[in-house]
């Protein structure tokens, strides 16, 4: 990119990254901010649609759902960030230090996550218009609620994606690192009690066994690879006595482990429960499922090539936490690599961001879609289950 292409882009970047910032968005309040977008991507041409999700959920807006036209003899590319911030990204002052870097003056959070992912797609599909690369259709995905629990992608019907393979602009690592394994999380309730003997053995032994079942699990095989945290035990009055529930979530990286280790815990208070004069109640949630992007993949191989080409080093990443991308791959199939956008301190007042790595982020994801394999054969099938 020459001097002048850098100035046009850095200057993009940071009016549109002002912009956003300017829009409050908290999670079921992105209504204004869809709307900036809606009109953005119209003017890039691309056809938008808002999807239903948001009256399931109580917002004012829906996911937004972008389509470019372009070559369908290449692979379709889906470009996914999240519009809604935490509650406190209200009332933004944003400020810029001498050496570029974007925080607040401490009365709010900032709300890079994830707006620099958006205002990097934005600015992407605005070198593309400028610069007309070939390339494959292009498909956006901006969600809500993704700071409530991924409320928005969960909704999301999985039949109006469209693409290949993808990125997602959410991740909070380094501008060079990006996630290829993300792990899964299941939030259970589970309430036991007995319904013989008076009211006060029966929830002091209910508490007992109940503990002393989730010790025998935690030992048990179907748990060896699972992480496991008891966030709530408590007792709990029903019309048949009193009873205790515990609350927590299990964690894996292996969407087959989190099954396994859910169906244990059925079984073995179904077991208990036809040996007593007993109860149990076992509610469950997936929070967000695992995923893994092999090496192989072509999604894995573009991206790394693509860094490289814009002088960074590729970092592959596992993580913990759970993001839209968990939905896209490890629910819908759909292969996709969560970018590090170079944010800091996320989620408080002391949230900061670089202009320049937001900038490095956008060439990244213009080279990723102006750089498209030309066959099917070339780095791996162009779509498939990770």
């Amino acid at each position: 990119m020459d001097a002048d292409s850098t100035a046009v882009l850095v200057r993009d970047v940071r009016q549109t990254f002002f912009s956003l910032l300017g829009i409050p968005s908290p999670s079921l309040q992105e209504g204004a901010l869809a709307r900036y977008c809606v009109a953005r991507l119209r003017e890039l041409g691309m056809t938008v649609e808002v999807d239903r999700a948001g009256e399931e959920i109580g917002a004012d807006t829906g996911n937004l759902i972008a389509w470019l036209p372009g070559d369908t003899t290449l692979p379709t590319i889906l470009l996914c960030a999240h519009m809604d911030t935490v509650p406190s990204a209200v009332e933004v002052r944003p400020r810029v230090d001498e050496g570029g870097i974007v925080h607040t003056d401490k009365t709010a959070v900032l709300g890079a996550d994830d707006k620099a992912g958006v205002a990097a797609i934005l600015a992407a599909l605005r070198q593309i218009r400028r610069l007309r690369p070939t390339h494959g259709p292009i498909q956006v995905l901006l969600t809500i609620a993704e700071e409530r629990g991924m409320e928005g992608i969960r909704r999301l019907q999985p039949q109006r994606l469209a693409a290949d393979f993808g990125l997602c602009l959410d991740s909070d690592g380094p501008v060079g690192t990006f996630v290829v394994t993300g792990m899964g999380c299941v939030s259970f309730r589970i309430e036991y009690g007995f319904r013989a003997s008076p009211a006060d053995v029966r929830q002091t032994s209910a508490v007992r066994t109940l503990r002393q079942v989730l010790v025998e699990l935690r030992r048990s095989p179907a748990f060896a690879d699972v992480q496991w945290e008891i966030a709530q035990f408590m007792g709990v009055e029903r019309d048949h006595g009193l009873g205790v529930q515990a609350v927590g979530r299990i964690r894996s990286w292996s969407n087959r482990q989190l099954q396994a280790a859910v169906r244990a815990m059925r079984t073995a208070f179904q077991s208990l429960a036809m040996r007593t004069d007993s109860y149990f109640i076992l509610e469950t949630d997936v929070s967000f499922p695992a995923y893994d992007i092999p090496a192989h993949s072509m999604v894995r191989e573009r991206i790394e090539q693509s860094m490289r080409r814009c002088g960074l080093t590729p970092v592959p990443m596992r993580v913990t936490d759970g993001s839209d991308a968990n939905w896209l791959c490890g629910e819908f199939g759909l292969p996709v690599v969560n970018l590090g956008m170079g944010y800091e301190h996320a989620h408080s007042v002391r949230e900061r961001i670089a202009i320049s790595d937001i900038c490095d982020v956008t060439r990244v994801v213009l080279d990723f879609v102006a750089n498209p394999p030309r066959n099917p054969l070339e780095g791996g099938a162009w779509h498939g289950q990770p």
